[in-house]
């Protein structure tokens, strides 16, 4: 499979959870690393790739712009949308690839055994394709990078929805998309539950108003393991309150690529070239 990437400004958005169970913000030193399959097809490509990038506030570092491999390596503190919407301001055909936090900091990060590989339990996407895969008008992205053994952060960017309406972004126990049946929402434990987080819907993601043009771009910290959630239900709810009702849209997370793992063209789920995949992240 492979990812996309592109954006918008990011609009407001809140977390539902109890203020006790949020992590502070990431710092720069725990930026993310992100991979990305840029258009390019010369010297003259890479050094404009290169200075788009290093004039983008919150990249920082450019690890790596190849024009024959057309891959490029970033650490930055923006969102993989974001740092996506940099290059094609500049003009470029861009697609994230890959997410993965620094080499030191992957390190650290515990899995459990049995969950399985590291590599393959750090990062995970909901898809959401619009009518032809039953998601309605809505399409896009919603991502999940775990940062240490505790907290993740999500990364969401969906269109299609309606315009000053708010929308919640909660996982739901089971992976099965069909109207009720994705079950209730997940109430997993914290890795270091404490009185505040016992009983806490780890679940609910937050939510957030989509914009004039039906756009939500929503990056948020969570307190919830990505290993506990690959297989489960993405559900997009209408409002602040999820019911049967307010139900529009659901998914199922996936595990996703990281950094140097995912350097395919071709999706051999759908057969889409990735030059004409979304550019929704």
């Amino acid at each position: 499979r492979h990812d996309a990437d592109s954006g918008a400004p990011a609009a407001a958005a809140e977390a539902p959870a109890p203020a006790a169970c949020a992590p502070a913000a990431p710092a720069e030193e725990d930026a993310l690393v992100y991979e990305l399959m840029v258009k390019m097809s010369c010297g003259s490509c890479e050094r404009a790739v290169r200075g788009a990038l290093e004039g983008t506030v919150g990249v920082v570092d450019v690890l790596k712009v190849d024009h024959e491999s057309e891959l490029v390596v970033v650490r930055s503190t923006l969102s993989g949308n974001e740092v996506a919407k940099a290059l094609t301001d500049a003009g470029r055909v861009a697609r994230l690839i890959g997410t993965s936090v620094d080499e030191d900091t992957a390190g650290k990060i515990q899995v459990p055994p049995e969950a399985g590989p590291p590599s393959e339990n750090v990062s995970c996407v909901a898809e959401f394709k619009g009518e032809l895969y039953g998601h309605g008008p809505i399409a896009g992205v919603v991502r999940l990078i775990q940062r240490t053994s505790t907290t993740s952060t999500l990364q969401a960017h969906l269109s299609g929805l309606e315009p000053g309406k708010t929308y919640t972004l909660v996982v739901h126990r089971f992976g099965d998309p069909r109207p009720g049946k994705e079950g209730p929402i997940f109430n997993g434990k914290a890795a270091e539950p404490d009185q505040e987080c016992a009983d806490a819907n780890l679940g609910m993601l937050g939510h957030a108003a989509a914009d004039a043009q039906g756009e939500l771009v929503f990056n948020a910290p969570q307190r919830l393991p990505v290993w506990d959630i690959i297989g489960r239900g993405l559900v997009v709810h209408e409002g602040v309150e999820p019911g049967p009702e307010s139900r529009r849209a659901a998914s199922i997370l996936a595990r996703s690529a990281v950094v140097g793992a995912n350097h395919k063209r071709l999706c051999t789920c759908d057969g889409t070239v990735i030059w004409e995949a979304s550019g929704k992240i």
